[in-house]
Formats: structure tokens, sequence, C-alpha cells
């Protein structure tokens, strides 16, 4: 168990430097509408959990050290944040793939936006949307699978591993 909850800690970590590049942009955005808080909320927070995750792995569960107790209530406190944005990401991710007519209606209205992207700059072929939402979609299902696996496991780990923390 171990060394699976260490690979998918490694998968983690790319998606951890690209989400922490999308919560810098959220909190500019949020500057101007503070209804993208929440996002940007849970966004930062799963980030925080896969580095405080994979600082509790390397440090307790294979350097047997002994670990600050702020940092299994960091891990803890933001793998139940992150745990309610996988679960939303991979129902979010199911409805969409699952009707495509949803799908349809969000291209339809993306569609603005890539014509008059289209006009801005005439030489740039741009790339069919529907594929690209396809691919993000389905992006967005692994990650949120993989992030799934790794808190029930980290949850797992921290009650056995309970002795490290002083």
């Amino acid at each position: 168990m171990i060394q699976f909850y260490r690979l998918l800690s490694y998968l983690l970590l790319p998606v951890a430097i690209l989400f922490s590049f999308f919560a810098l942009a959220m909190l500019v955005m949020a500057l101007g509408n503070l209804a993208a808080l929440l996002p940007l909320f849970l966004v930062a927070a799963t980030v925080i959990y896969i580095i405080t995750s994979f600082m509790f792995m390397q440090r307790g569960v294979l350097g047997g050290q002994p670990l600050k107790h702020s940092l299994r209530d960091w891990v803890k406190v933001n793998a139940y944040v992150a745990l309610f944005f996988a679960i939303s990401s991979l129902s979010q991710t199911v409805a969409f793939l699952g009707n495509p007519q949803l799908l349809e209606q969000v291209l339809d209205q993306a569609k603005g936006m890539v014509a008059t992207m289209q006009q801005a700059n005439p030489g740039v072929k741009m790339p069919d949307m529907a594929t690209v939402m396809k691919g993000v979609l389905w992006l967005m299902a692994i990650i949120s699978t993989v992030l799934l696996a790794h808190i029930f496991m980290g949850l797992t780990l921290l009650r056995r591993y309970a002795n490290l923390f002083v």
C-alpha cells in the first residue's frame, strides 16, 4: 500500500504545480469577482493537501522522522476539502460526458469566444473545441480518481502512523 501511495503522490506533484498556476490566476480573478473565492479555496486546499501529504510520506512514512502535530492537522483538514473538490469534479465530468446535450450547450456558449479570437488572429488555426473539452474532461476524471484514491489511502496512513506525530 505504501508503494502505491508513493506512486500516486509522485503522480499528483505535477498536478499540484499545474493547479498552483490556476490558483494564482483565480486569485487575480477573485479580486474583481468575489464569487471566484470558493473555487480558489478548493484548488488551493487541494494543492496544500498534495504538498503536505507528500511531506508526510517522505519524512514520516519513509523516513521514520518525528513530525509536528500541525502537519497532521494540515493534511487532514485539506484532505477533506480536496475530497469535496475531487468528488465534485468527478461528478461534473460524468455529467458532461454522460449528457452530450449539456456539453453542446457549453460549446455553443464558447463558440462566440472562439470566433472573436479567430477574428483577432486570422492566421492562427483554432483547435476543435469539442475535442479540447472532452480531453480536459477525461483528464479531470483521471486526476479526480487518482486524488480520491490518494486521499483515502492518506487518511488511512495518518491513522496507522499516528505515533510519528509529536
